[in-house]
């Protein structure tokens, strides 16, 4: 007869869970979703579990760019969670024919640099759309080619016509022939001010 002797070693235990590259979000609200992993041997089922936690955390309070971008371990158990919360590389804005750039960019609270936001952006658009000198606000986002790892924001607008004329005329008995023109413009020299002259 023979016999056979498995000799089997566990994953090292997990000592510790560090979390980095966060800054919107503190630790203290993060740590729980990593707990439990602490005192057992590394299992990827439960770190994958860990991290779809914290994903969604990070999802549902508007920053939906954020990934985990590495988990790394060492000898002495520690294992390291790296977080790529989805900076801003910069912010455009396209489709302002006439409109001044600076007409969309005051009505933003967006700025470069910062960790995106989803609800912080549809603000932003809400307002744009509110000037009523567009028929139609969105954006499109894109990883940056100039620094990886972070995300180019585009504002696309679809200005609206700004401007109308109406002429109008008659024949009244006590004056005789009359005349009148109107003209309105809503985004008057691309500044969005308001201009209305009638005569």
């Amino acid at each position: 007869s023979v016999d056979l002797i498995f000799t089997l070693q566990e994953n090292i235990l997990v000592s510790d869970v560090v979390i980095e590259g966060n800054t919107v979000i503190p630790s203290s609200e993060l740590t729980p979703f990593v707990s439990s992993l602490k005192g057992l041997p590394q299992n990827l089922n439960e770190i994958n579990k860990s991290i779809e936690q914290i994903n969604d955390y990070y999802h549902q309070k508007g920053y939906i760019l954020e990934t985990i971008s590495s988990v790394d371990d060492n000898s002495n158990g520690i294992l390291t969670i790296v977080i790529n919360e989805g900076i801003i590389n910069k912010i455009t804005f396209s489709g302002n024919e006439k409109t001044k750039q600076y007409v969309i960019e005051r009505n933003t609270i967006t700025r470069e640099g910062e960790v995106y936001n989803e609800e912080n952006l549809k603000k932003d658009l809400v307002k744009i759309y509110a000037t009523q000198i567009f028929d139609k606000v969105d954006r499109e986002i894109k990883p940056s080619e100039e620094n990886k790892g972070t995300y180019d924001v585009n504002v696309i607008v679809k200005e609206k016509v700004s401007n109308n004329v109406a002429v109008g005329g008659g024949i009244d008995s006590g004056i005789g022939v009359f005349g009148s023109v109107a003209i309105h413009e809503n985004n008057f020299r691309g500044a969005g001010q308001k201009l209305s002259l009638s005569g």
